[in-house]
């Protein structure tokens, strides 16, 4: 009874911890309930084995509020699908960009950003 207790105490305290707070870290967004599994889209540097800062945008077009911080799994391909918790990278596959949706084409194509097809 008195484990039970405790752990419904830490799970409480975990959720008001994440629920306030204003930033995001990818351990705390795994731990996040409040938080749900999300598909993002960017454009990834060629020839790199890490990629730092990445800009992401949702599938309606509009930027991610923050920055991804990922390893670089195929190193000659251009653009990933993030799946994601906040910050917490779930999983990452590359795609081409025919089929990204057509309202991350436009950003990307508006940014003026130097991508390969």
């Amino acid at each position: 009874m008195r484990t039970l207790a405790a752990s419904l105490i830490t799970v409480l305290f975990i959720t008001v911890i994440c629920i306030k707070l204003p930033y995001h870290r990818p351990l705390l967004d795994r731990l996040n309930p409040t938080l749900c599994e999300t598909t993002s889209y960017a454009k990834v540097p060629m020839d790199v084995t890490n990629y730092n800062k990445i800009l992401a945008y949702e599938r309606d077009g509009k930027p991610v509020k923050y920055t991804f911080n990922f390893a670089a799994i195929d190193q000659k391909k251009s653009f990933v699908k993030i799946y994601h918790r906040g910050l917490y990278i779930i999983k990452i596959a590359y795609v081409p960009f025919k089929n990204l949706p057509k309202k991350v084409q436009k950003k990307l194509t508006e940014a003026n950003v130097n991508y390969r097809r």
